[in-house]
């Protein structure tokens, strides 16, 4: 049976390998623009304020799959 110091150092090195970790993660800030236009779009196609193809609604939504289709080596792991 490990005594309490042993558990106290093995939660503290466990602790401080976790904020290390969280710490290399990048940061991104929320949401983006294209994403929000979206989403009010998609807002005022429920509720009937506009009446738009599904196809137009969404398009704020192409530029993500764009992006990714044309640039996809930045998410891959070097």
């Amino acid at each position: 049976m490990a005594d309490s110091s042993d558990c106290q150092r093995s939660r503290t090195i466990a602790r401080d390998t976790v904020r290390r970790h969280l710490k290399s993660l990048p940061r991104r800030g929320g949401p983006g623009f294209l994403s929000l236009l979206a989403l009010l779009f998609i807002g005022l196609k429920l509720t009937g304020h506009i009446d738009w193809s599904w196809v137009w609604v969404l398009s704020p939504l192409w530029f993500h799959v764009l992006f990714f289709c044309l640039w996809p080596r930045r998410w891959l792991p070097s």
